[in-house]
């Protein structure tokens, strides 16, 4: 699979909708699919892949806010289906990120209780890349052994 970390730091520095994580994010998913095969219109990603044999890809748009929340929720049962997760919406302070995830491989929905390794906890004013960002971070967590909250 593609890089990991580099999907990560890219959600951990967005702002909100952006093809070019989607195209990130698909190519992790999808290896056979790398950055010279992306397409562009006036220099932007338009989330295409176009391969000499197979024709055009589509990556799904994962961070858009309309469609994206059910995409990033499917790619959790997908990758994550034993874990459990929370996702909040809502404001206690008006400083406060609108959304916040929660992950934790242990059922335990405590940040930092007993018996639980690595809870995740991300916040964020968009859900699609709160979902992700939470979502990258526990397969981080997973794949280098320690915790890394978004």
């Amino acid at each position: 699979m593609g890089d990991l970390k580099a999907v990560l730091s890219a959600l951990q520095g967005a702002k909100g909708g952006d093809r070019e994580i989607d195209c990130l994010i698909y190519e992790w998913l999808h290896p056979e699919f790398t950055p010279a095969m992306r397409g562009t219109y006036y220099g932007e990603f338009t989330g295409e892949y176009f391969h000499e044999e197979e024709g055009v890809f589509h990556a799904p748009d994962y961070t858009d806010p309309v469609a994206g929340p059910g995409l990033c929720l499917a790619l959790v049962a997908e990758k994550l289906p034993e874990h459990t997760y929370l996702i909040g919406r809502g404001k206690t302070r008006p400083e406060e990120p609108l959304h916040g995830v929660f992950f934790s491989p242990d059922g335990s929905m405590k940040a930092g209780s007993e018996g639980s390794d690595w809870p995740v906890e991300v916040e964020h004013e968009s859900l699609p890349i709160c979902i992700l960002t939470a979502l990258f971070s526990a397969l981080f967590a997973l794949h280098e052994g320690g915790p890394t909250n978004g």
